[in-house]
């Protein structure tokens, strides 16, 4: 129980930088906030690039520590591919990105993507060497995102599948609510009630099941005066479970450097702590061309090789 425990904490802490980092960086190419984070990432400034990139391959390696308690970086990661590269347009659009096992070989995932001409992200195909998926996006004439249509085909096991993720949006008093369907959800009654201020970010998301009027889930999203996510407090409908708390601070590139999870003890969880360290070293541009991730779980270095147009 004890480990489940610390597995069920730690997912939720990674959730919650997910989260946070989407939250704080998201924003559409050419109509700014109108995806509400609903669509993947795909322009410099989801990434937080600054000035024309033309190429970002990113190198992942392992942690090493040696008898001085000093960081260095050892061999390529193994566990995944450890070299992930992604390719822009001039115009700030995501066009591709490969993953590969190791440099000069083929990829072993290739993600190619599509715009209309609003410059709106229409489409992501994806295959590998056993499987190929899209994803279709499909938007209202106000530009916000009304569906995401993922089809999966898996050539080896001749086996298919499709799921559609539906966005209803309504306009509120404070901003805007979103309400998340899934449509292979085990509970076809279950949705996700998303909420948001009148700068588009997320404030608050709830997950309902079934009849119930109360959410299973909470979180709720605060923000410092730069827009950037600085806490998510998240509860359960347990009763006796005392909310999780994650906290985030950044550089002045608005890129995170340390974030904290703490839960208090209760029916679900132990007492629990984790923190995240992120050290950056910067071009003369203001990228990233190395960071070094210190956690628990998993310590990990990567480098940035940029191109610029």
């Amino acid at each position: 129980l004890l480990t489940m425990k610390k597995v069920i904490t730690f997912s939720v802490f990674c959730l919650a930088f997910i989260a946070c980092h989407n939250n704080s960086n998201h924003s559409n190419a050419t109509s700014a906030d109108s995806t509400l984070g609903l669509v993947e990432n795909c322009c410099w400034k989801d990434f937080n690039l600054q000035s024309k990139v033309k190429k970002i391959t990113e190198y992942n390696y392992e942690v090493e520590i040696d008898d001085n308690n000093n960081v260095k970086r050892g061999a390529l990661v193994e566990d995944y591919e450890p070299i992930v590269v992604k390719e822009f347009t001039p115009e700030g659009l995501l066009a591709r990105v490969a993953n590969y096992q190791k440099e000069g070989e083929a990829p072993v995932l290739e993600s190619l993507y599509e715009y209309d001409a609003q410059n709106r992200l229409i489409s992501i195909k994806r295959k590998d060497a056993d499987s190929e998926s899209t994803d279709r996006y499909e938007y209202s004439a106000d530009g916000y995102p009304t569906a995401c249509i993922s089809t999966y085909k898996n050539n080896k096991e001749n086996m298919e599948d499709k799921t559609t993720y539906s966005y209803e949006l309504t306009l509120t008093p404070e901003g805007k609510k979103v309400v998340e369907r899934n449509s292979n959800s085990y509970d076809q009654k279950s949705y996700t009630a998303k909420y948001y201020n009148k700068q588009n970010l997320l404030v608050k998301e709830c997950f309902y099941a079934g009849e119930d009027p109360m959410p299973q889930s909470e979180s709720v999203y605060t923000y410092n005066g730069k827009n950037l996510c600085e806490r998510i407090e998240q509860r359960t409908s347990e009763k006796g479970n005392p909310p999780t708390i994650s906290l985030f601070f950044y550089d002045k590139y608005g890129n995170i450097t340390k974030s904290t999870f703490d839960t208090p003890a209760g029916i679900e969880y132990d007492e629990d702590h984790r923190e995240n360290t992120n050290e950056y070293v910067y071009d003369d541009k203001g990228n990233i061309v190395q960071s070094t991730i210190i956690n628990d779980e998993n310590p990990s270095i990567r480098v940035y090789k940029i191109e610029y147009y």
